[in-house]
């Protein structure tokens, strides 16, 4: 008997970049905060106030939050390239999707 669960539904489970965000009254969404130790962060290139812009080259600048899920959620171990606006100039920053606790 098994417990119910298919191990490709295990192996697919959704990940994220470990990121937290803060909408502006235009809509644009700053990074508030970092989980510790999760794939942003351990990247050392996203900082609070970072601007999201875009994310695997689809602008998302001042969508929704869930629409902006879409794409950063994945697989765990798949790649995911995030663009940022810092200080008037574009930084893009590749993260690795893990699993992360907020």
């Amino acid at each position: 008997m098994t417990d119910g669960l298919d191990s490709s539904m295990v192996e697919s489970r959704i990940c994220g970049v470990g990121i937290n965000f803060r909408a502006d009254k235009t809509g644009a969404l700053y990074v508030s905060s970092l989980v510790e130790n999760g794939p942003a962060d351990k990247t050392g290139k996203v900082r609070p106030g970072d601007v999201l812009y875009e994310v695997d080259g689809t602008v998302v600048y001042r969508s929704g939050l869930s629409q902006i899920s879409k794409h950063l959620l994945g697989g765990d171990g798949t790649i995911v390239m995030v663009g940022f606006l810092r200080e008037g100039k574009k930084v893009s920053v590749e993260i690795v999707r893990k699993p992360v606790q907020a």
